[in-house]
């Protein structure tokens, strides 16, 4: 081995070792683990989050006054350290409803994961706060955050001012555009919506949380907390050392391609390091093709807003596609970002595994809609379709660039990995990645142009 490859194999050594070093913190048992999977969001997260916020109002005591202190003994104390760690401007009251809750059959109010009621503001008016919390899951339906919004906003007859929404993950990453809808936007983006959604994330904020209640906690409570901020280490270590080790990937390929392929027998099965390597290796991948996937559409919304268009939005968050594409079998997994043209047409930019085929620019036949006002004048149809096709124009960009994003689930004849094609596909988008995505924004710019669509 040269001074090179020793050399990487002592960085990789030192990175493996301190991720170790991390996980060797975690309890070797852990009663929520035990009970439920680690990345529960429903049943283990939300609801340990809530028991703690939770204090029951109806309890009494000999003297028949109200018992606030509730099962944890801490009254509305986790409640008040929790406005202040999420950076609420609200503040709790006796009358605070937090859901869902033991005492209600641990049901959530309209599907929202965390719901704070009846908090009050500098004017004593009665607010309201929406947690949706996420783990590794993807939001689930069609405008998921926006809808949420509006059944607080119209049921509980509240004022946008006195309504604040929070987005809860691991790393602090955005909600799609689909859930945020027409109404909502991320905090800290230029927008002329209504409100605003504030992304919060398990080890800054929740442990902040939890460290502080932990003062005051002791018995039974004390240990729930120590134990729950260890998973809660235990996850975002994961998170943090997947990104760690793609920085490292990244600036080392060309010895990772080595060790991966290993069609020679060089870097031994044994070695720990290189097995750890060839084991996580799709977490790697999948942070390069989010980030080639996030700066193509951030390249493509700069020529959009340019030349007049609307800025696209991604029906799914690109992690979650990605996620899919790299990590399960699926055959079809539909790729795509959306944007209207000055007629109202929805236009769609997608990838597909059709024949490897890769990007397309194209109409749907189903965008034919009240909100989108769809014409039949707009778009040429040349050859006629066929009745099963769902498509009333699309190009492929396959002549011009040649990619596959699913190269990194394609199987060979044995159904293992083919590690040949999917390192292939990585190499390409880490080695041209800026030339490519400029050929895809120039493709689709003249695409549009020859409709005459610009607004």
């Amino acid at each position: 081995m040269d001074n090179k490859e020793e050399l990487y194999k002592k960085e990789l050594h030192a990175l493996l070792e301190k991720h170790d070093r991390l996980n060797a913190q975690e309890e070797q048992f852990n009663v929520f683990t035990t009970l439920r999977q680690a990345y529960d969001e429903r049943y283990l997260h939300s609801r340990f989050i809530t028991s703690i916020l939770y204090y029951p109002k109806d309890e009494q005591d000999s003297k028949g006054k109200h018992d606030l202190k509730g099962n944890h003994g801490l009254g509305t104390y986790p409640l008040e350290v929790f406005l202040r760690a999420i950076g609420s401007q609200f503040e709790c009251t006796g009358e605070t409803v937090i859901k869902p809750n033991p005492d209600d059959n641990w049901r959530e109010e309209e599907n929202i994961d965390i719901l704070i009621d009846k908090l009050k503001n500098k004017k004593k008016e009665k607010c309201a706060i929406i947690i949706e919390n996420k783990i590794y899951a993807q939001d689930s339906g069609e405008r998921q955050l926006n809808r949420y919004y509006e059944i607080v906003r119209n049921n509980f007859k509240y004022e946008p001012s006195n309504i604040e929404v929070y987005y809860l993950t691991l790393d602090r990453h955005k909600p799609s555009d689909n859930s945020l809808g027409e109404t909502l936007i991320v905090e800290g983006e230029d927008h002329n919506r209504i409100k605003t959604v504030r992304c919060i994330e398990y080890k800054t904020e929740i442990v902040n949380w939890l460290t502080e209640i932990k003062k005051s906690a002791n018995g039974f409570l004390l240990n729930a907390i120590e134990q729950y901020l260890a998973l809660v280490t235990k996850l975002t270590c994961d998170v943090d050392y997947n990104k760690e080790l793609t920085e490292f990937v990244c600036e080392n390929w060309e010895n990772t391609r080595e060790i991966v392929l290993n069609k020679d027998n060089k870097y031994p099965e044994k070695e720990k390091e290189y097995k750890i390597l060839r084991n996580d290796i799709y977490h790697v991948y999948w942070h390069i093709i989010t980030d080639f996937l996030n700066d193509l559409c951030s390249k493509l919304n700069e020529m959009l807003i340019a030349n007049g268009y609307e800025k696209a939005y991604s029906e799914r968050q690109i992690h979650e596609w990605v996620t899919e594409i790299v990590h399960t079998s699926k055959q079809d997994i539909p790729l795509h970002f959306l944007f209207n043209d000055k007629n109202g047409v929805c236009w769609s930019l997608q990838a597909d595994n059709h024949g490897g085929k890769g990007f397309f620019i194209g109409v749907e036949k189903k965008y034919r809609n009240k909100r989108l006002d769809f014409t039949d004048s707009c778009i040429p149809y040349g050859k006629k379709n066929n009745e099963d096709d769902n498509w009333r124009y699309r190009k492929y960009f396959c002549d011009e660039i040649k990619i596959n994003l699913w190269n990194c689930r394609e199987k060979t004849k044995d159904k293992t990995k083919d590690k040949t094609k999917e390192t292939e596909t990585i190499e390409t988008i880490l080695k041209n990645k800026d030339s490519i995505i400029r050929q895809y924004v120039s493709i689709v710019k003249s695409e549009l142009g020859k409709f005459g669509t610009k607004k």
